[in-house]
């Protein structure tokens, strides 16, 4: 089994590929390693998307990279919670000035979030007004909502 040192120190080599192989033997898991695990997994789907920037581009630093992924998660709650403009503002300037992508900010709505479709519908809003209603982001978003709804529905499905 690799120690959590090891693994620290193959993300800093920017080796992402030897750090999953690591996560998958870990017995012990910490908060810093489900969020390295989590950052894992949003990295592939920016990959697999074709993102210009991954998660990986902030930082290879797991004190840098808990740091952030918690303020990102903490902001994105200001939607959630009614919190004034400015606040959301600030959010929105935050993941633009730190290249936040639509597929980290999707995996925080699914799983961090409690009011699913309140947040998708915020942020549908907040990149409509800033990038214009026909923006990539809010299409996104929109996109998140319709499968969150679906989901919903089978959920609610009698079997």
């Amino acid at each position: 089994m690799q120690t959590e040192e090891n693994i620290y120190e193959l993300l800093k080599q920017g080796e992402i590929i030897k750090v999953e192989e690591a996560l998958a033997s870990v017995q012990a898991w910490n908060e810093k390693l489900i969020i390295l695990n989590r950052l894992v997994k949003i990295f592939h789907t920016e990959v697999e998307s074709g993102s210009e920037y991954t998660v990986f581009d902030y930082s290879v630093n797991m004190d840098v990279l808990a740091e952030h992924f918690t303020k990102v998660k903490l902001m994105l709650r200001r939607i959630e919670f009614d919190m004034p403009k400015e606040a959301i503002n600030e959010f929105y300037d935050y993941c633009e000035k730190n290249k936040v992508s639509v597929y980290m900010l999707a995996s925080m709505v699914l799983i961090n979030t409690f009011y699913k479709e309140k947040v998708c519908k915020g942020l549908i809003d907040l990149y409509k007004e800033k990038k214009g209603q026909k923006s990539g982001e809010a299409e996104y978003f929109a996109n998140l909502l319709k499968y969150i709804r679906e989901k919903k529905s089978d959920d609610n499905e009698c079997k």
